[in-house]
């Protein structure tokens, strides 16, 4: 089988040409070059032009990441495709190992292996100090081995494989994402909503010198960044990083099936909003969370987790017989396993944080958190191992006086529209609260409830209502 792997080029000549060495002395299967330089200024275009083992594509100008990829994907005739940066180095069995991942089974969308600079899940640091280093690590640590394959919510484009039947399926990158930050995650989401698992090849390591088109040609990747961050959340309606960085398990394709299979089934239980306390006609108490109860095991939990015996809402058994049972919340376990998904905490210092889906959003000021109608009383004490084990996150400005200028709702709060009616924020969704009898069945408090900005409406889904 004919894999094409295709390069984006951008100057950094010198790494270019370690790269396609490293290629063409560690490759054994059959394989074709296709590099796209978008408008280099150095010596990359002269030298390119005389290889001929490649074929190019020289773009007049920088058309930017994901359209001068799209112009690989194109022109690849192969039955797979392999996004490989510039600033990589290959090594032994590297295309051999992603080859077994990728048809391990047909569900298999995209793959991609560990390597020293990349995001959390795939990062894997070696010591190694130089190139001989390297590849004598990579002779020792290529070595196919299924039992270290990891499902994930994202892997990073410097070094992707896939079929040829994905992009037919998906489409191509999408080149609202500039200069390449975030294309990635976006063409990772797309290929989990058709269905298809992310496969970290765990068995594979591929060197990556790092950011190498952003240092080369000038660009303010920080910036850069910042756009492409707020056009995903725009498209999408949830921060990127909650599968770049955090791995949340919500977006696994098996639980996107299962919540959309129990969206169907629960029925009249479906109407029942997440991020409250339940129980049924026995003592015992859940928490609701992404569909599911989680049991609070005992009174110390609750109150180690600042719940309030005022927010328990009774509901009937046949409701919740119907809920799927979570992961329960113990708080003498170990942890984050026994903490919600969504709360507010605080370790030793005087910080306070929003905890949310695996990333630590901290408050900066006090009006920071009480314009989102946050309390003290809500606020969990933490170990400082708990929160130093979790991604930094990002805070909305809301002196701006716009609470999605790219940045998701925190979860579990009520919102007001313009027109005075009543939203709850869950997963990616705003849910309308049909009225104000639900409210209070619910046990939500009016002056918990933020005012949402038409605009901040608009950039929202809206997902089923709520109702008793």
């Amino acid at each position: 089988m004919l894999t094409s792997i295709v390069i984006l080029t951008f100057n950094n000549w010198q790494k270019t040409l370690v790269c396609l060495e490293s290629i063409r002395a560690y490759t054994t299967q059959p394989y074709e070059l296709i590099v796209v330089d978008n408008a280099s200024l150095d010596e990359t275009l002269v030298n390119l032009r005389q290889m001929s083992d490649i074929r190019l594509i020289a773009n007049k100008q920088n058309k930017g990441f994901a359209a001068g990829v799209n112009q690989g994907l194109l022109a690849a005739r192969g039955e797979q495709i392999v996004l490989l940066n510039n600033d990589t180095i290959v090594s032994y069995r590297w295309l051999d190992n992603l080859l077994a991942a990728l048809y391990s089974s047909p569900r298999i969308g995209i793959v991609g292996p560990r390597s020293n600079w990349v995001i959390p899940v795939q990062m894997l640091k070696t010591g190694c100090a130089t190139e001989a280093e390297y590849h004598r690590f990579a002779d020792a640590f290529n070595r196919h081995d299924p039992s270290k394959w990891q499902e994930v919510t994202c892997l990073s484009g410097f070094c992707v494989m896939f079929r040829r039947a994905l992009v037919e399926q998906i489409g191509l990158m999408d080149e609202q994402f500039i200069f390449g930050v975030y294309e990635d995650a976006d063409y990772s989401y797309r290929a989990m909503l058709a269905g298809y698992s992310l496969l970290l090849a765990g068995d594979t390591f591929v060197h990556h010198a790092g950011n190498s088109g952003f240092k080369g040609g000038g660009l303010d990747m920080k910036a850069i960044a910042g756009i492409n961050r707020i056009a995903y959340i725009k498209k999408w309606g949830f921060d990127p990083d909650r599968i770049a960085y955090v791995l949340d398990d919500m977006f696994l394709p098996k639980n996107l099936e299962e919540a959309r299979r129990r969206e169907k089934l629960l029925g009249k239980a479906n109407r029942i909003p997440g991020g409250i306390l339940v129980k049924g006609s026995a003592p015992e108490v859940y928490f609701l969370e992404r569909g599911k109860k989680r049991l609070i095991v005992d009174r110390a939990t609750f109150d180690c987790l600042r719940y309030d015996v005022n927010r328990i809402v009774t509901i009937t058994d046949d409701d919740l017989a119907l809920i799927p049972a979570g992961t329960q919340l113990n708080a003498s376990g170990r942890f984050p396993a026994h903490f919600p998904k969504s709360f507010v905490a605080k370790g030793s210092d005087s910080n306070t944080y929003l905890i949310g889906n695996g990333s630590l959003i901290p408050f900066h000021s006090y009006e920071d958190f009480t314009g989102l109608k946050f309390s003290f009383d809500e606020i969990v004490t933490v170990p400082d191992e708990y929160l130093a084990s979790l991604y930094y996150g990002y805070w909305p400005d809301l002196k701006v006086g716009n609470a999605l200028e790219g940045f998701e709702l925190p979860e579990y709060r009520c919102f007001a529209a313009p027109d005075g009616s009543l939203y709850y924020s869950e997963g990616q969704k705003l849910r309308q609260i049909v009225d104000r009898d639900t409210f209070s069945f619910y046990r939500w408090h009016p002056e918990r409830i933020v005012p949402l900005a038409e605009a901040d409406m608009r950039k929202m889904q809206i997902g089923r209502p709520i109702s008793r």
